[in-house]
């Protein structure tokens, strides 16, 4: 337009100032702010201009230039002042945000509108300011600002945050009209408040909804629910969205890369949560915390810290969730004092101190292991010496079976059903009764033949450590010994799948 001859005006220059803010370009958006100082059109005075340069330093992350912006306008409106508190919301500054609006009703005697609310529901949520948060619900059904579908959204977010899922829920099925964002935030108050089966069960009515034409899925979508399947959901499940992430063409964000990753640490699958970590090409802080706890969960502190060293090696800067990971796998093996002792060693006692806060402050405890077997696409949790499980006795009957043929009878002389006092003391205290061979036995009831997917064995738990051959010897064993017997072929002959992991 310039190489033409032709001069800009407001709306053009309102429009360029557009695109630099939704495309982050703050060299474009520096260069058009110079050339409106420049014009002789009085544009720098026009408020619609100073509103979007406040709005485009804002998005680019420039505070500072926005709040000068901000500070020379003579005749805010409250277009102006939500652009201002939107810029301190996006940029994580919170506090502010709520002084930016008190301001805006003291000093210009301004009532807010729907997206002044809209604005300040996200401090909400992040600062856990559920009163305020209800204040500005209560105005805007006051207001008649509801049914507003952005508004009706942001309140269900700032519900979930604050951990009130009973009123999130309300919003949510009393929408009128719901959006995918809609969608994704109701599965992410879900699984921020643990309430994952729920998380999950919404996730698929997403795609069948009878009241609404299905949703494609988008990356928050399935940032919102993997952290759900990782939880609850079995290896085959867990498989089943990768391969559907995939095929969206969406496993290339590194976010959701991620998120994969732990998804298949927490299922049991360390190897390819690995694989899938090594594949990663842009990887971030976020990256290198997801493997050090993937290693974490199961068990291996030592290869943590290794990882933390390569991260720093690669000019990484670490967090502080960075840190609750090393920590977490200090808590699991004990190696609170190697963490400490690798800071002492550099002369970093400044981190030395940090690690007892941090460990103060987070509460860390030993983390309890548990085997799961997946049967029929449910998840069956064991931990060790489990008691309280359907079919207890028939599940050690097997297992002392088992025990004998491969001889590690050591206390086992006969299978009754009825014990002797002593024999069950003994059996408690045996590591015969570690969560993986309890699994197998389980599993061997379920099945006439399985298969032990999982190198299950190096884990430390308290006092045992199971054997790779011990577990695979059990499994040919049932193979072999136990193909007719009453006890396994009771259910449908199904897959069952042995796992082993550190509940975190």
């Amino acid at each position: 337009m310039q190489k033409h001859g032709m001069r800009h005006d407001r709306f053009s220059v309102i429009s360029s100032l557009g695109v630099s803010s939704s495309e982050r370009f703050l060299k474009s958006g520096k260069e058009i702010h110079c050339q409106v100082i420049k014009s002789c059109l009085d544009l720098e005075m026009d408020v619609m201009v100073q509103t979007s340069l406040i709005d485009m330093y804002s998005k680019c992350g420039i505070v500072a230039y926005a709040e000068r912006v901000f500070s020379r306008i003579f005749s805010r409106n409250v277009i102006t002042w939500n652009a201002m508190i939107g810029g301190y919301v996006l940029n994580a500054r919170f506090s502010e945000s709520f002084t930016c609006f008190k301001k805006m009703q003291e000093d210009d005697k301004l009532s807010p509108d729907a997206i002044t609310m809209i604005n300040l529901l996200p401090s909400c949520a992040q600062l856990g300011s559920l009163l305020e948060g209800k204040s500005i619900h209560g105005y805007g059904i006051r207001k008649g600002f509801i049914p507003h579908l952005v508004f009706e959204t942001a309140l269900v977010d700032m519900y979930g945050r604050c951990g009130e899922l009973k009123m999130a829920e309300c919003i949510f099925e009393s929408m009128t009209e719901k959006n995918l964002v809609s969608w994704n935030a109701m599965i992410a108050a879900y699984t921020q408040n643990g309430w994952n089966k729920k998380a999950l069960k919404l996730f698929q009515d997403l795609w069948s909804n009878k009241f609404h034409e299905p949703l494609t899925p988008d990356a928050i979508t399935f940032a919102s629910i993997l952290p759900a399947y990782a939880e609850i959901a079995t290896l085959g499940e867990g498989r089943q969205i990768h391969s559907l992430i995939t095929k969206l063409g969406l496993v290339s964000n590194t976010f959701i890369s991620n998120s994969i990753v732990y998804m298949y640490a927490k299922c049991g699958d360390l190897h390819i949560a690995r694989k899938l970590f090594d594949g990663i090409l842009c990887k971030d802080v976020i990256s290198w915390n997801v493997i050090t706890m993937a290693y974490a969960i199961h068990g291996l502190a030592k290869r943590s810290i290794q990882l933390f060293n390569e991260m720093r090696e690669k000019g990484i800067n670490p967090n502080g969730s960075t840190f609750v990971s090393l920590l977490s796998s200090c808590s699991i093996c004990g190696c609170y004092v190697l963490l400490s002792n690798m800071y002492a060693e550099a002369g970093r006692w400044e981190d030395v101190e940090r690690i007892k806060g941090l460990m103060e402050k987070e509460g860390l405890e030993k983390t309890v292991s548990c085997s799961i077997v997946e049967n029929s696409g449910k998840a069956h949790r064991f931990i060790n010496q489990d008691s309280s499980q359907n079919k207890l006795h028939m599940i050690y009957n097997v297992l002392d079976i088992l025990l004998s043929k491969i001889g590690e009878d050591v206390y086992v002389h006969t299978v009754t059903k009825f014990r002797p006092p002593n024999l069950l003391r003994k059996r408690a205290k045996s590591p015969a009764n570690h969560s993986v061979r309890l699994a197998i036995s389980f599993g061997a009831i379920k099945v006439q033949l399985f298969f032990v997917t999982r190198d299950l064995s190096d884990v430390d738990c308290n006092c045992w450590v199971v054997k790779p051959e011990s577990a695979l010897l059990l499994s040919y064993v049932i193979a072999s010994e136990f193909a007719s017997c009453v006890i396994a072929s009771e259910f449908a002959s199904c897959f069952v799948s042995v796992k082993h992991i550190l509940m975190a």
